[in-house]
């Protein structure tokens, strides 16, 4: 029996692709084929299938010849487009219908393979669409209805174009505005030529130009009208801004002006232009009235705005001057009235002269020079000139004079005037200070004379002549003291005499010295001398005398002044100090101090305790002094303290009145004791105990003691007898107190007012005793006086037995109290 295949297939004969990790529910036909007939019956299945399902059956020997087929693919028409088919025919070979097509995928496609199932002979050739263009082949077979393969065709491309792309060179604007861009498409890529370009501006050409910044889009559509779009960016740089200009608006009548350009954007550096060509610089000076445009290029010769600026040229300046001169030498009122003409005022002005300046506009005041001055107007321009104030001459006064010897009155002036002004009066006038109108004076004595000439213009002049007699003969003394005090005569001195008119030839003078016990000597220099004063008279060549006296002296005794003794401010504290300041003698002084312990060099010492010290003081030469000090300390400070004790037991009325001697104000006082504090000298209401006390003086000194506040023990009184009362209702009881403690004597007082240790009369009861000791501290007792109970009588009688009879009888029977025995 022949066997049966089965074929499944969507009805719809188009291919399955299978996902093979997903199950996709299909609707199949079912194909049975006999070898020997044909039947069909179509069966719905419906499956989850997980890939395309071929159940082949055949007769025992599956001998069939094989048919062949051809295949030719359409590639794909853009880039990432799978529009590309492949054309599957039969070529050779009877085959049996249906024919069943296995289509396999690059592996760069995913690999994996689908069928077209069920082709018969009219579906030939059959076209496979959709198809995605890859660099590596197809595999495409088929299979007839006897499961007969085909020839295994496995190198069929279906290639896809290149993505369009382009490689593009931009060119930015040159400048702001100039709208010189391009953009030059240097390689055109991918898709499938020839090629059309649409650009958002309008041009339809590969590459634009003359364009202005912005944004530029290219539509470019190949031949199969893929399309991609490309934007390119068109830039221009910053647009160049005058941002400020410095120049002065107004200068000065012949002057120039400059200006400072200041600019940003574009590309720096940049080169400027006022009207004479480009530079780099961006400051112009020297540069004339007018109105001036600005233009600024940058690096490439880009430009931007301009801007302009004029300056203005002030009239020409100047200053004229009447001068007042001045009348007599050296005077300082010369005067100078000025006038300006041109500028712009209002004007200021500086002045200067020999040691003058002033800003005003007329100066007076003026001595005799050249002023200059310089004239501002309000924009700064200026005009100078120069102006001279003369003076006369000055009175020059001449003279010579005739001087006498040292002491005489022969002497005589003769003066000589130039200079001034002598016309239109004719001379000059004269007036001496010793009162004459001459011109010359004569038979003078020494001294000083002035003469006041006056001239034509009242101007004066005036001269003081030193009339000095012949040269006082001069003395110099080189002397050679005693050097000590107690030294002997050892003195000496030179003598250097100068002035006069000397002796010709040498010795020049003559001397003669007298000096003390009838000294005498006319030798030039003398010595062995004792201290005293020595007189020597000089002759000169003409007579002339000087006598003078010097003194040879020793040194004073070295004096130890006192400058100072610190004494101790407290008691044993070593803190003195004895500063002294020698004299006498030569300085240059030592010093060797002893004392208590105690030695020293300096001049001063301190930290001394006291006691006496002995400084000797060594000069210079060797002289010595010595002196005693003495280093004080005060008393020490003492304290007398007067207690009162506490009064009684437990009493607060203690207190301490102290008399501190030897203590130096300001006085502090610091009391502590139980419970207690005071800066009181004296202190109350004191219970007993211990109170410390600090005294502090000036110094500052201290003194610590402390005194002790006591107190009496308690009063004790004690009944030490007692007798009770005698019988009910009598007062005969006493009691006896014996006090202790307090203070004796002792004051008593009893319930019944008794002041006696001893109290008698007492009633039965409680009696209260209280004692008093001497500083009225008290105690109170008590006592109880008992008595015996009331006597309690229980009578009985018998009646006489007849009336008139005395044979009654009385019976008294003591039934309680009282004492026994009783008395009837």
């Amino acid at each position: 029996m022949p066997k049966l295949f089965y074929i499944f297939g969507r009805k719809n004969k188009s291919f399955i692709t299978v996902n093979f990790m997903q199950k996709i529910l299909y609707s199949f036909f079912f194909i049975i084929l006999s070898l020997t007939g044909f039947s069909q019956k179509t069966v719905s299945i419906n499956e989850f299938i997980k890939s395309p399902q071929i159940s082949t059956f055949g007769d025992e020997n599956n001998v069939k010849a094989a048919h062949t087929i051809s295949a030719t693919p359409t590639q794909v028409s853009c880039f990432g487009v799978c529009d590309g088919s492949i054309v599957v025919d039969v070529t050779g070979g009877p085959p049996t219908y249906p024919i069943n097509i296995r289509l396999r995928f690059p592996a760069d496609l995913g690999g994996g393979e689908v069928w077209v199932n069920g082709l018969i002979a009219t579906d030939f050739p059959y076209t496979i669409t959709n198809l995605c263009g890859s660099g590596s082949p197809y595999e495409v077979r088929t299979r007839d209805g006897d499961n007969t393969w085909s020839n295994n065709l496995n190198s069929i491309y279906v290639l896809a174009p290149a993505a369009l792309d382009v490689i593009e060179i931009i060119v930015d604007e040159t400048c702001p505005g100039t709208c010189d861009g391009s953009i030059t498409l240097d390689e055109v890529n991918g898709g499938t030529m020839p090629y059309v370009f649409a650009w958002s501006n309008g041009p339809s050409t590969e590459n634009i130009a003359s364009l202005c910044a912005g944004n530029y889009t290219l539509t470019l559509t190949d031949d199969h009208a893929c399309v991609e779009t490309f934007t390119f960016p068109i830039t221009a740089p910053p647009v160049i801004v005058i941002d400020s200009l410095v120049y002065d608006s107004v200068f000065c009548f012949g002057g120039s002006g400059s200006v400072t350009v200041y600019a940003s954007g574009g590309t720096p550096p940049y080169q400027y232009d006022i009207g004479s060509g480009y530079v780099a610089g961006n400051t112009f000076s020297g540069l004339a009235a007018g109105t001036y445009n600005i233009t600024v290029q940058d690096f490439i010769s880009c430009f931007g705005n301009t801007g302009n600026f004029r300056f203005y040229e002030n009239t020409a300046m100047s200053i004229s001057g009447v001068v007042t001169h001045i009348q007599c030498f050296g005077n300082t009122n010369g005067a100078i009235n000025t006038s300006v003409l041109g500028g712009v005022g209002p004007y200021t002005y500086s002045w200067t002269g020999t040691a003058f300046t002033s800003t005003l506009d007329d100066i007076s005041g003026l001595s005799a020079g050249t002023y200059d001055v310089t004239v501002t107007d309000i924009y700064g321009c200026t005009t100078t000139n120069s102006f001279t104030v003369n003076e006369p001459t000055a009175i020059i006064l001449n003279e010579t004079h005739i001087v006498p010897c040292f002491g005489a009155s022969n002497g005589s002036i003769n003066l000589t005037v130039s200079g001034g002004t002598i016309v239109p009066c004719g001379g000059y006038t004269f007036i001496w200070s010793n009162a004459a109108i001459t011109e010359d004076l004569n038979n003078i004595p020494q001294g000083n004379y002035t003469v006041t000439v006056t001239d034509c213009n009242s101007c004066t002049a005036t001269l003081t002549i030193n009339i000095v007699q012949n040269p006082q003969i001069t003395i110099a003394f080189a002397r050679t003291h005693l050097p000590c005090f107690s030294s002997g005569c050892v003195g000496a001195i030179n003598l250097t005499a100068g002035g006069g008119t000397p002796i010709a030839p040498p010795p020049a003078y003559t001397y003669s010295w007298t000096g003390p016990a009838a000294f005498t000597s006319t030798n030039e220099d003398i010595t062995n001398l004792c201290i005293g004063t020595y007189w020597v008279t000089v002759t000169d060549a003409l007579g002339c005398t000087r006598a003078l006296s010097t003194t040879i002296t020793r040194p004073t005794d070295i004096t130890i002044n006192q400058v100072s003794i610190t004494p101790l401010t407290c008691n044993g504290v070593c803190v003195g100090a004895i500063d002294i300041n020698p004299t006498g003698g030569t300085p240059g002084y030592t010093y060797n101090w002893s004392g208590p312990s105690f030695s020293a060099t300096t001049q001063d010492v301190t930290g001394l305790c006291a006691g006496n010290y002995t400084v000797t003081v060594t000069d210079s030469r060797g002289c010595t002094k010595t002196r005693l000090f003495t280093i004080t300390q005060p008393l020490a400070v003492t304290v007398n303290a007067v207690l009162s004790h506490v009064s009684c037991n437990g009493g607060s009325n203690g207190s301490i009145d102290i008399t501190v001697t030897n203590a130096i104000a300001p006085v502090s006082y610091s009391w502590t004791g139980p419970a207690f504090s005071s800066t009181s000298a004296d202190i109350a209401g004191l219970v007993a105990g211990t109170y410390n006390l600090t005294i502090t003086s000036a110094g500052p000194c201290e003194l610590d003691t402390s005194f002790t506040i006591t107190e009496p023990t308690a009063i004790a009184p004690t009944i030490t007898a007692q007798v009770d009362v005698s019988c009910f209702g009598l007062c005969d009881g006493s009691a006896t107190v014996t006090p202790g403690g307090g203070t004796p004597p002792y004051t008593y007082l009893w319930c019944n007012a008794q002041t006696t240790p001893i109290a008698t009369g007492l009633c039965a009861g409680i009696c209260n005793v209280t004692v008093t000791d001497a500083n009225l501290c008290t105690a109170t007792t008590a006592v109880t006086i008992t008595q015996p109970a009331d006597i309690v009588l229980t009578p009985s009688h018998t009646d006489a037995l007849c009336n008139g009879q005395c044979n009654g009888t009385g019976t008294i029977i003591v039934t309680s109290g009282g004492t026994a025995p009783f008395d009837y």
